[in-house]
């Protein structure tokens, strides 16, 4: 199967070295011998915890012929494993972090730059949708790949405010060859699955 594509993920950023407490004199007597007994008041902080919330989770209903499926940077993923092609309808589940002023609009926009930058990519106007309780922004995409011919893309994205940050979640449907129409048809049937939890 070949690497569905998807809008470039984006790392979140972590502490650098000058939001790193200062170490005194006094912190480096914590290895001696003579060193004051530890306090007991030290704190426990773990993640995910109602101080550093974690990602939504995301679960997708699949169909009996298919199965789940290893993507590199992808939360998950599942293909239709009963195909003669060198391609099998899947989806792709991933999730990345921006800042506050990202909006979905900004995700369509990335995907656009991208599908149109590719043979004969085309970019359908984009629908919004609500899927259990959680509103997604979708898009249909599609483009000529030399060795499998078009390829179509559905692309639904949701995001969900977590401090500063936004957590974006895109799921990604593609089919292609003779039997997209078929598969397509099956494909909006696993994506009207999607649950995503915050």
């Amino acid at each position: 199967m070949p690497e569905v594509t998807q809008t470039p993920e984006h790392a979140d950023a972590t502490a650098g070295p000058s939001d790193a407490p200062a170490v005194t004199n006094d912190d480096q007597t914590a290895g001696r011998s003579d060193a004051p007994a530890a306090a007991n008041d030290d704190q426990l902080i773990t993640y995910p915890s109602a101080q550093f919330p974690g990602p939504p989770s995301v679960s997708v209903q699949i169909p009996s012929d298919w199965a789940p499926v290893r993507v590199l940077g992808a939360h998950m993923a599942a293909r239709r494993v009963d195909t003669d092609s060198s391609f099998a309808p899947n989806i792709v589940v991933r999730g990345y972090v921006r800042d506050d002023a990202f909006t979905l609009a900004d995700a369509i926009d990335e995907l656009r730059e991208h599908v149109e930058g590719l043979p004969d990519g085309q970019v359908d106007a984009p629908f919004d949708i609500e899927i259990g309780d959680a509103p997604f922004v979708g898009c249909n995409v599609s483009w000529h790949d030399p060795e499998l011919g078009q390829v179509v893309q559905v692309h639904l994205f949701t995001a969900a405010a977590r401090s500063k940050r936004i957590d974006v979640v895109q799921v990604t449907g593609s089919v292609c060859g003779d039997g997209a129409v078929d598969d397509y048809a099956t494909l909006r049937g696993i994506l009207e699955s999607v649950a995503v939890t915050r």
